[in-house]
């Protein structure tokens, strides 16, 4: 059994440990994210807080998104963590950059690059596209509100 409300679900490459992010209640539980043991199915949380999204990226790399909300509802800024899912445990800080209004992440296991969404729910979202440093390479318009994913063909 998971945190309540989990949202994105990734695998890692030996396919024996599922990252399980959740959303939480809004209220008195907060998003998690975990780490469900495929061998055993035991559960473990994670020492990440406010996580929003994670994606997996190259090299067996999680990218976590994390941020939220403070007690009014006003956006934090974002933080972006790199977690390496083949010995399961954290590299760190992965850019510096603190995103104003951070959305969703996603990340392109070919180039990898990530890419972080902004969104104020109003107007149109920014996209910031970091290379595998966490440096970063280019931001643009969405053209659109909430821009939720990059895909990449």
């Amino acid at each position: 059994e998971v945190n309540v409300n989990p949202q994105t679900v990734v695998v890692n490459s030996e396919g024996n440990l599922l990252y399980v992010s959740s959303l939480g209640n809004y209220a008195d539980i907060a998003p998690k994210l975990e780490v469900v043991n495929l061998s055993d199915g035991s559960v473990h949380s994670t020492s990440y807080s406010g996580v929003s999204e994670i994606a997996r990226g190259a090299d067996d790399t999680l990218y976590i998104l994390c941020g939220g909300y403070d007690s009014s509802w006003n956006p934090l800024p974002g933080t972006v963590y790199a977690h390496n899912m083949a010995l399961n445990s954290g590299k760190g800080v992965f850019s510096e950059i603190k995103f104003e209004k951070a959305y969703k992440i996603s990340a392109d296991s070919r180039t990898g690059n990530v890419f972080v969404t902004a969104s104020d729910y109003k107007t149109n979202g920014d996209v910031y596209v970091l290379d595998r440093s966490g440096k970063l390479l280019s931001k643009f318009d969405s053209r659109g509100l909430n821009p939720v994913k990059a895909l990449f063909l």
